[in-house]
């Protein structure tokens, strides 16, 4: 706000008159700052809060911060854990093996009447995971008053056996058993199946101990072969009686033919094919075969397990067409496109 001077708020007279002052008299103005209020008219003003208020503001949050859980635990102790309605009532247990169910029931450690809730699925079903022959295990609640446990178990494909270590197949006490993916566990009940596993021999290994995993490409080509007996054409009679790991690069079949076959390690599935076209050939010839080492691929070494004169003559006769050979020469012949089959 600009301050005027000369006329002013004074109201001075004088005889010169105010249009020659005006001209005459220096401009004393000067400015006048004034601190006005920007805030709109009527505007409420803001209210300072006690000091009192902060503080009981927080103790009612941090009461109810305290009392809704204490109060949420109540209750669910007065709906769940009090309430006679939720008391385990039925308890079904299912197995794919030979564990009992009261094996099972004195392993999960629980039974009928016990509170629903108070029971924790986690530990129950860690207490059936840690029997070395369950491979898994589902537990279920289900409410009122049901607790469904689902166990299954590890299939046996073999038996093991190690004569440095006293360990014999067929024992229960001392022997092991092992499944597809080669891990141990005892025999629980020794059943006609159990009694007809094929037998993996090993002389060179640590302890085995239930739930261990027998870790070799020796034991893996094992279990592999057991695996695909009879998949490959001309060897779907052949049935694995034991596998012997004689050493890192080949394992030694017998069947229960008696017929004895040795495997590379490093290729089983071209001496599974080998061993086809072999038999084929052998059936053909109606031959006996008593060992074929297909561990290599070209002159595939084999044996017969009775003298072949004869067969190969009859053999001979049917396919000569007019033309005669010797009992020798047929002999040769056959043997040849046994030999170089792989």
């Amino acid at each position: 706000m600009r301050k005027k001077t000369g006329r002013g708020n004074h109201r001075k007279f004088s005889i010169i008159p105010y249009s020659w002052r005006r001209h005459s008299l220096p401009d004393e103005t000067d400015w006048i700052v004034l601190e006005a209020n920007a805030s709109r008219r009527g505007a409420p003003r803001r209210r300072r809060l006690p000091r009192y208020v902060w503080p009981v503001r927080i103790s009612a949050v941090l009461a109810l911060a305290v009392s809704i859980p204490m109060g949420l635990e109540w209750a669910s102790g007065k709906i769940f854990f009090e309430n006679e309605e939720f008391v385990l009532r039925q308890l079904n247990v299912e197995t794919n093996g030979v564990l009992s169910e009261g094996k099972l029931l004195e392993v999960s450690n629980i039974s009928p009447g016990m509170n629903l809730m108070e029971i924790d699925l986690a530990q129950l079903r860690g207490r059936l995971e840690n029997l070395p022959i369950v491979k898994d295990v589902m537990v279920e609640r289900e409410l009122p008053d049901k607790i469904s446990i689902s166990v299954f178990e590890r299939k046996p494909v073999a038996w093991l056996s190690s004569p440095p270590l006293g360990i014999r197949p067929g024992d229960v006490e001392r022997g092991f058993l092992l499944d597809k993916d080669g891990v141990f566990f005892r025999c629980v009940n020794l059943t006609e199946n159990e009694q007809t596993l094929p037998v993996i021999e090993v002389y060179r290994m640590d302890d085995p101990k239930e739930g261990m995993t027998m870790s070799s490409d020796g034991a893996a080509c094992a279990l592999n072969l057991i695996a695909k007996q009879g998949e490959v054409p001309g060897t779907e009679d052949l049935v694995v009686q034991a596998v012997k790991l004689r050493n890192e690069w080949s394992i030694e079949c017998l069947y229960r033919s008696g017929l004895v076959v040795t495997f590379s390690i490093l290729n089983l599935e071209r001496g599974l094919d080998d061993l086809g076209v072999i038999l084929a050939q052998s059936s053909h010839m109606q031959a006996s075969l008593a060992t074929v080492n297909v561990a290599v691929a070209i002159n595939i070494p084999v044996t017969f397990s009775r003298p072949i004169g004869a067969a190969l003559a009859n053999s001979s006769e049917k396919s000569s067409e007019g033309r005669h050979e010797s009992t020798k020469d047929v002999r040769e012949k056959h043997l040849r496109s046994i030999l170089n089959s792989g």
